[in-house]
Parts: structure tokens; C-alpha cells; sequence
């Protein structure tokens, strides 16, 4: 019987084997967390590459000993194994030696497994120095932030040029937006001071001038981007400067614009020129800034600036590269996976906003955009209400998209966040079988939303979980009290399905 000193032995490496599978396992799922971090920003997979040193090391060796001193040690040992054929001829006064026709095959197979090998544990040791090369970025960006807020009065263009350095490595999207914000507030104090930095360095004499441009000369935009815009540029100085149109909405028209101070894009928000006059859509206006400006979250647009003068009034907020969810759902139904996903996000973003207060009243897919991270961030809180805004909506008066409103909402009577569930309840339903639930016109679908059962998902889609098919059901259930009570009841649901 083998005695207790193999037992010890046995029970160490066994323990050694499943802490080290533990250890792979949460670094790949690290990882995958990380990835798309790294393909948004750069800075992030530029400090990866530079700072994985055993992997240097083991693509240095790799270059320098493979070409030529391991396969030649390895040629040597194979040509023992499968010595030349040598043959004698003439009562064996003449030998001829011939090489064992095994061995080219061999060596190259050798040579094969020598670079797929040292290219798997490069790749690998790479791979899994990623957690730790981004956890080494954090403290970096905290080193960063450290010292631009301690030079921020001395010198506010150092210090606005290490926020840029430490936003480039963060990868918590709160502390990016805390870091944007310091930025923000350093251009509003030092503003010129900064441009003037820049514009030294540049050897130019405006943000937008190129290099080597006459004192006073003005560089304009061109032609084609300035046709159709209300004004070229707004706020103080001419802080932000219009690019081309975006889109049009319920509120008001959206333009592609440019912070020269914060050398970034932005989108630009302005009422209608019809209702600049309409003192109930500029409160309504104004309302959605301020409801915007408390909003936090990677799922929800966020506001920069409000701008208002003989320009009208204008809002300028997070450009989000991408589509609408309208537009994705125009392709068809989503997958189960994708529905999940999206709703989780959605839910997770809703809640956040009614914890602060905040109902939407007009959720739907076409305010729900989807940037190049396919990451889903609401937008275009326009008719939404706080909670303990002493200012409401005329009794009677319905705000909203038809098909996307609840029964009380329909009816012009008060609303709460289960509003919101209602509405998320319908786009899910798009989302899952590709048609909206209720369809006709206007007046039509109103009375359907306030006198019909939806159809069952799974009639329409039988790949949709009888989990997801009860969840949607009861989001649009007519009375708020029959449906899920918060957001996070609605994510806890879904995650499960």
C-alpha cells in the first residue's frame, strides 16, 4: 500500500491542478470582460503589447534559438534514429549510402510542432496577461488623475493633457465619465489658456487652422457641411461647431457638432424653431436637460451642455457612433441570446433612471441607439417626468408613441416606472417575433392597447422561451399592478430564461 507521504503528495498536486484551472477559468472570463475595452480603446492594447514581458522574452528566445539551434539538435537525435541506408556492391569493395526516406518527413514534422508550439505559448502567455496589463492601466490612469489634479491651477494644459492620457486607459465607464467631466470643467476654467497650449504646439493660430496658416486668417468649413445648418458654431467663443444634420424627432433636429475646446464630437440638440416660441416645449426642453444632467449610466446618453441665446436653445450630448434599435429591428427578429442581452441592458438602464427619480414615457426602439460596441444607450428623455417635479402634464393631454404606450398612459392618466416596463414589455415582443403586438393607425392601435391581449410571442416565434413569453406577457399586462413591480425584477427574469 503506498503510504502517506504519496497520499500528501497526491492530494498537493490535485489541489495545485484545480487552483490552477480556477485561476485559468477567471482569467479568461477577465478577460473576455476586457476585450472590448481594448478594441475601443487603443492606448489600452498598445500598454498590453508593451508591458507582457515573459511573453518578450519567450518571442525573443523563440527568434533567436528556433531558426537554428533547437532543430538542429533535434535533426541531430532524429538522424541517430533513422541512421543513412548504406549498400555494398562489388564483393563489398564499394558502399553506397542513401538517407532513410523517413527522415525529411520527420524533421519537418518536428519543425512544424517547434513553431506551433512556441507560437501557441507566446500567444498564450500574451493572452493571459491581459487582467494584470489592465489592472496595471487602472493604477497608471489613477497615477495619471493624481497628478493633473494636483497641477490643474498651475499649469491646466499639463493637467488636461494627463485627464486625455488617463481617460485613454480607463476601463470603468463611471470613472471615465468622472475624468471627462474634470476635463469638461478644466476647458470651462482655462479654456483659453489650454487652446493656446495647443495652438503653440500646433504652429497654428486656431484649433481648426493647419500648420503654417496667416495670423488672423479664418479657415472655413466646407461648403457642403455648412448647407442647411441653423448657425456655424454656438456657445461662448464658439465652442462647439456644426458638422452636418443627424436626424429629427419628436423634440427637435440633432446635428453632428465638434467641442473645440475638448477637441471631441458631439451631438447637438436643438428645439424647433416652430416651438421656440411655445413656452410649454422650451420648459419641456430645459426638463430634459436637467433630466439628462442627473443620469449616469453606460446605457443612457450622456448630456455635456446646455446652450441657450439668440441662437434658441440647444443641448449638446454624447455622439453615439452606430444605428437605432428601429433601424436593427427593420432586419427581423433577434435570437434569444441577443434578446436577452439587449432587455438586460435596457432594464438595467430603466432602473437606473426610476431610482433616480426618472420616468422615460417615451421608451421605444427608435430612442434606444446602438453604438459601435453594439452596446444599447437610451436617449431622448424629452417628455419625461420627475418624480417630484412640481410641474406636470395638463390632465388629459397624452404624450408618447402609440404603439409602444401603456393602457393608462394611452388614457391621459397618471403614469409611474411601470410605464417604462410596459413599453420595454412591447419592444421585447418586437424584438423576439419582429411585429409589433398591436398594428393599424393611430386611433386604431389605442383602442387595441386599451381593449386587446397582445398575441403569445411563441405563436409567432417558437424558438422564444415559455420563460420569456410569460415575462413579456405580464410587462404588458393592462393593469400596472399586474406586471413586474421594478426593473429589476424585469432583469432577474430575464437573466434566467
Amino acid at each position: 500500500m503506498p503510504n502517506s507521504g504519496e497520499h500528501s503528495i497526491l492530494r498537493k498536486t490535485r489541489a495545485y491542478a484545480i487552483d490552477f484551472r480556477q485561476r485559468l477559468t477567471c482569467n479568461f472570463h477577465d478577460t473576455a470582460k476586457l476585450l472590448p475595452e481594448m478594441r475601443r480603446k487603443p492606448a489600452l492594447a498598445r500598454h498590453w503589447l508593451l508591458s507582457a514581458r515573459k511573453a518578450q522574452v519567450v518571442l525573443l528566445v523563440a527568434l533567436l534559438v528556433l531558426p537554428s539551434l533547437v532543430p538542429a539538435g533535434f535533426d541531430r537525435v532524429l538522424e541517430l534514429i533513422y541512421p543513412p541506408e548504406t549498400s555494398q556492391h562489388v564483393f563489398g569493395l564499394l558502399t553506397k549510402t542513401t538517407p532513410d526516406p523517413r527522415l525529411e518527413d520527420r524533421q519537418q514534422l518536428v519543425r512544424l510542432l517547434l513553431w506551433g508550439s512556441a507560437a501557441a505559448l507566446i500567444m498564450g502567455l500574451f493572452w493571459l496577461h491581459i487582467p494584470k496589463a489592465m489592472s496595471q492601466a487602472q493604477r497608471r490612469a489613477r497615477e495619471l488623475e493624481s497628478e493633473a489634479d494636483s497641477v490643474s491651477r498651475t499649469a491646466p494644459s499639463r493637467s488636461a493633457m494627463l485627464y486625455r492620457r488617463a481617460v485613454a486607459l480607463v476601463t470603468d465607464r463611471a470613472k471615465e465619465t468622472e475624468l471627462q467631466r474634470k476635463l469638461e470643467r478644466l476647458g470651462r476654467q482655462y479654456g483659453e489658456e489650454i487652446d493656446a497650449v495647443r495652438r503653440a504646439a500646433c504652429g497654428s493660430n486656431s484649433p481648426d487652422e493647419p500648420p503654417g496658416a496667416a495670423a488672423g486668417s479664418t479657415v472655413l468649413m466646407p461648403r457642403s457641411q455648412r448647407l442647411g445648418l441653423p448657425v456655424a458654431s454656438l456657445g461662448a467663443d464658439g465652442r462647439y461647431v456644426l458638422e452636418t444634420e443627424l436626424g429629427r424627432g419628436a423634440m427637435g433636429v440633432v446635428y453632428r457638432a465638434r467641442d473645440v475646446r475638448l477637441d471631441r464630437p458631439v451631438a447637438l440638440k436643438q428645439l424647433f424653431s416652430q416651438g421656440a416660441g411655445d413656452e410649454e416645449m422650451i420648459r419641456r426642453f430645459h426638463q430634459e436637460a436637467r433630466v439628462l444632467a442627473r443620469l449616469s449610466h453606460p446605457n443612457i446618453v450622456q448630456v455635456y451642455d446646455f446652450i441657450e441665446g439668440s441662437q434658441g436653445a440647444w443641448i449638446a450630448m454624447e455622439l453615439v457612433e452606430g444605428q437605432d434599435l428601429e433601424w436593427a429591428l427593420s432586419e427581423g427578429a433577434f435570437s434569444m441570446a441577443d434578446v436577452v442581452r439587449r432587455g438586460s441592458e435596457l432594464a438595467d438602464a430603466l432602473g437606473y433612471a426610476h431610482a433616480k427619480g426618472v420616468v422615460h414615457r417615451d421608451f421605444k426602439p427608435a430612442n434606444v441607439l446602438i453604438d459601435n460596441d453594439d452596446r444599447c444607450k437610451i436617449s431622448d428623455f424629452g417628455i419625461a417626468k420627475l418624480s417630484e417635479s412640481s410641474v406636470h402634464t395638463r390632465a388629459g393631454t397624452v404624450l408618447g408613441s402609440p404603439a409602444y404606450m401603456s393602457p393608462e398612459q394611452a388614457s391621459g392618466s397618471s403614469v409611474d416606472p411601470r410605464t417604462d416596463i410596459y413599453a420595454l414589455g412591447v419592444s421585447l415582443f418586437h424584438m423576439i417575433t419582429g411585429r409589433l403586438p398591436f398594428r393599424g393607425d393611430t386611433q386604431s392601435v389605442l383602442a387595441q392597447v386599451l381593449t386587446q391581449d397582445p398575441p403569445a410571442p411563441r405563436d409567432l416565434n417558437k424558438s422564444c422561451s415559455k420563460a420569456l413569453e410569460a415575462l413579456i406577457l405580464n410587462m404588458m399586462a393592462k393593469s400596472p399592478g399586474e406586471r413586474p413591480q421594478s426593473m429589476a425584477e424585469v432583469k432577474a427574469t430575464l437573466t434566467s430564461s
